[in-house]
């Protein structure tokens, strides 16, 4: 043991001859531009799972709460999707992802993902004339409105090969189809025509017609 001591003792480490010298560094960061506010809430939803300073569509909530009265949650819900077959729900939401693929008869059909307020999500499909009129939309983080009706499906074969109608009292009875599909930082110039503005009596004088005309 006392050999063991003296040879660990007479032992030297790698920085034994380096002398204590304090340096200091200059260092130059990049510059860098702010980031947007939806890339800082993209990374934080990325990072933390979820949103923390804000949400993506909330520069949009005049939009959302005066046009877009439907969730993706009634897409799960049988008495509003058996509404949806006559009376058409719009819905807003983000982008969060997109793709453009092709069917085994070499058809174009598009799969995109659709987040709400909410923080609900739903996949989405477009065929046909349908892909053909909104493929362009479908950008990741773009904030898209979208008006929807539900239909039944085709109907399912039986044990006899014979198809039988779907009773449309199951929700997996149904699907989605995609009527119209707008960018909705274009919404309020296309759909807005007239504002209602009501006041006091007691509060209108020259000033406050003044400040109106000027908005």
């Amino acid at each position: 043991v006392e050999y063991r001591r003296e040879t660990l003792g007479n032992q030297q480490t790698l920085f034994d001859d380096v002398e204590d010298v304090q340096a200091t560094f200059d260092i130059q960061f990049p510059h860098c531009d702010p980031w947007t506010s939806l890339h800082k809430l993209q990374t934080e939803k990325e990072v933390l799972g979820c949103y923390i300073t804000g949400h993506p569509l909330d520069d949009y909530y005049v939009e959302i709460n005066s046009f877009y009265k439907g969730s993706i949650s009634d897409l799960s819900y049988l008495p509003r999707l058996k509404f949806m077959q006559t009376n058409p729900i719009k819905i807003a939401g983000i982008i969060t992802s997109a793709t453009l693929r092709t069917t085994n008869d070499n058809k174009e059909f598009m799969v995109f993902k659709l987040e709400d307020y909410e923080g609900e999500v739903h996949e989405f499909r477009m065929y046909k004339e349908t892909c053909m009129k909104y493929k362009h939309l479908c950008v990741p983080n773009i904030v898209v409105g979208i008006t929807l009706k539900s239909k039944l499906g085709y109907g399912k074969k039986n044990e006899k090969g014979v198809v039988v109608p779907l009773s449309g009292d199951d929700v997996n009875d149904y699907y989605i189809d995609i009527m119209n599909m707008e960018l909705l930082e274009d919404v309020a110039n296309d759909q807005v025509k007239t504002i209602e503005i009501s006041v006091l009596s007691s509060d209108v004088d020259s000033k406050y017609v003044e400040n109106i005309k000027r908005i």
